[in-house]
């Protein structure tokens, strides 16, 4: 909040790459303070709003549990673009790591969320509705849509270039060729 008001910033959506509490922490009161509004796909907007507390007591230690107390408007509704101030943001479905997991792009740049991390292997745990299979299909849909130039912002870690990941996603899962 310090950084909005220092900046001068208007906060008008918060947009959710999963419903995993270490990427949602905090979005009652960024709600609460701006009116922003939520946008998600609509398996996260289900469980997002689910009160859970296991990364609450991975984090804090803590018994607390926290969900979002609401989702304004889902991807599937929008059509799969918003469009903001004469910027389109596309939204794409990538499921695998959860259920709701989706990977936003404005131009040249891909917000994944934990979809693609460099060079670290997926965090597929069932008991939070993970999927090897739908992950494998997502990381593909990825590496077909998007050139290997696309500068990469994933949730955890520093940017990267798609091309960047190729490899690591050969030997994970077999042969992926990137678009260049």
């Amino acid at each position: 909040m310090a950084y909005i008001r220092e900046k001068c910033l208007t906060v008008e959506y918060i947009i959710l790459t999963h419903e995993h509490f270490d990427h949602c922490w905090g979005v009652n009161e960024l709600i609460e303070k701006t009116g922003a509004k939520v946008v998600c796909s609509n398996n996260c907007a289900k469980n997002v709003k689910q009160p859970l507390n296991y990364f609450n007591k991975f984090y804090f230690n803590s018994k607390e549990e926290y969900g979002v107390n609401r989702v304004d408007m889902t991807i599937e509704e929008l059509g799969y673009v918003l469009k903001w101030h004469g910027v389109s943001i596309s939204f794409m479905e990538t499921k695998g790591h959860s259920p709701g997991s989706m990977c936003i792009s404005m131009g040249n740049a891909l917000f994944t969320g934990d979809t693609l991390l460099l060079n670290t292997k997926p965090v597929l745990l069932k008991r939070l509705g993970s999927s090897k299979t739908d992950y494998k299909e997502s990381v593909s849909k990825i590496f077909s849509s998007f050139s290997g130039n696309t500068l990469v912002y994933p949730g955890h870690g520093e940017q990267f270039y798609l091309i960047d990941a190729c490899q690591y996603f050969d030997e994970y899962f077999g042969e992926y060729h990137v678009n260049n």
